[in-house]
Formats: structure tokens, sequence, C-alpha cells
């Protein structure tokens, strides 16, 4: 807040917030010490969304250091409270479509950019394979999806089961509920190339 008082000649600054990273996070109240805030968990409904047939597309940079383990970052997760899950993430040499079920886990595997505003593309069906796209561009083909069960009303962005939290800016979601061909998948990433960020 700053409040600018030309009657007793003063200017006063207060709520002023550091940030480490590369990008402004929500306001974090504090009284004399320094804290630190919990990470954001950002959900959307899945009620529409198909577990058999789907395509996800996320635009983000690469995470930051804390997320560039060998351990996932996920950029968007739909999860079961037994296990099954559709996640989308970055490993450190790797964007990732994996999906969870009974029938074991499927994975595609692309070579991500630490480029920021790069379209990370993903799409599943049943009986079908995984596929995971980098501007387009396709990755390695996996074993056939099995539709996962059970998932969530809600899938999570910027996190798989409120953990592998993604360090870094994710600036569109969008998801499909059929799987792409590849040419759609072009057709998708040139349009939100195109468009607002």
């Amino acid at each position: 807040m700053i409040t600018n008082s030309a009657a007793n000649g003063y200017l006063a600054i207060d709520a002023v917030q550091v940030e480490a990273g590369a990008f402004a996070t929500s306001y974090i109240p504090t009284t004399t010490l320094a804290v630190t805030r919990n990470a954001d968990v950002v959900t959307v409904p899945t009620t529409n969304w198909s577990a058999s047939n789907g395509a996800i597309f996320t635009t983000s940079g690469a995470p930051g250091p804390s997320s560039t383990s060998s351990v996932a970052a996920v950029q968007l997760g739909w999860v079961a409270p037994g296990g099954d899950n559709i996640v989308q993430k970055l490993y450190n040499t790797n964007s990732q479509l994996a999906t969870a079920s009974s029938a074991g886990t499927k994975t595609a595997n692309k070579p991500h950019s630490s480029i920021y505003n790069r379209v990370y593309g993903a799409t599943y069906s049943n009986g079908g394979d995984v596929q995971v796209y980098l501007d387009g561009v396709a990755g390695t083909l996996a074993n056939p999806h099995t539709t996962p069960s059970g998932l969530s009303a809600t899938a999570n962005i910027g996190s798989g089961f409120n953990t592998f939290f993604y360090n870094g800016s994710i600036s569109r979601v969008i998801a499909y509920t059929s799987a792409l061909s590849s040419s759609d998948v072009s057709t998708v990433t040139s349009a939100i190339k195109d468009g607002p960020q």
C-alpha cells in the first residue's frame, strides 16, 4: 500500500514482499518474523473430462531449481485416491504423459525445453497410444492407454497428489475430451502460440 500525504510531506509504503523467484506470488501476511508460504494448489472441475480419451495442453517455462531433480514436477494431475491417474509432468530431461491404472503405468517422453512459453501437448485414447508433443513435435510412443478408474472430480494445476509442485509459471491449460490427431495437435499448438499468453 502506498500513502501519499502532501499536507504532511511524506510517502508511506508498506506490505512490501520480497520475492526469491522470477515471478510474483500471492500476498503473505506477516508480523515481525519471516514466514514460508504454502504452495498454491489450483483445482479445476473434471465433470466433463474423459478418462478414456483426451488431450491436454499446457504453456509454461521449465521448472525452477527445486523441481529439476529426477522427481516429477507436475503441470497437471488428475488422480484417484487409489493411485490411478493421468498426469502431465516434467522430469529433469523429459516432458511426460503418464497414465496409471490397474493395467500398469503407461508413459510417453519428449525432451523438454528450458525456454519459456513452450507448448506441451499430450493425447491418450483407450486402447491407443499415449503421446506427448513439444511445440507440436511428437515424442516417443508408449504402450496402449488403459482407462484409469475412480479419478477425482477435480484436477490439480501445478501439482500431482498435492506433492511434486511445479516451481515455475504455467500460463495456460487446455483439456479436450477426445484424443487429437497429430495434425489437430499442430493446429492447436499454432493457435496457442499465435494467441494471447
